[in-house]
């Protein structure tokens, strides 16, 4: 079975989550595959799950919490 092209994706933010709220996003700030910070949405790691996402928070020895955190976007 083929994706939808509105699919849920799990990305990894950086910055204040309570921040992101009023500023609806302004600011942004994605994890990369490599492990790396980007404004660019289109070069973050997506993920199917939000498990598949913490996984590799976790291999990358990324911690979670207020300021990088798991966050569902819509694919564009």
């Amino acid at each position: 079975m083929g994706r939808s092209k509105r699919e849920i994706l799990f990305m990894i933010v950086a910055g204040h989550r309570k921040q992101r709220e009023l500023q609806k996003g302004l600011g942004d700030r994605y994890i990369t595959t490599e492990g790396k910070l980007t404004s660019l949405r289109s070069r973050a790691a997506k993920f199917e799950t939000a498990a598949d996402a913490k996984s590799f928070a976790n291999h990358r020895e990324m911690r979670l919490g207020d300021r990088l955190y798991i966050d569902k976007r819509k694919q564009d």
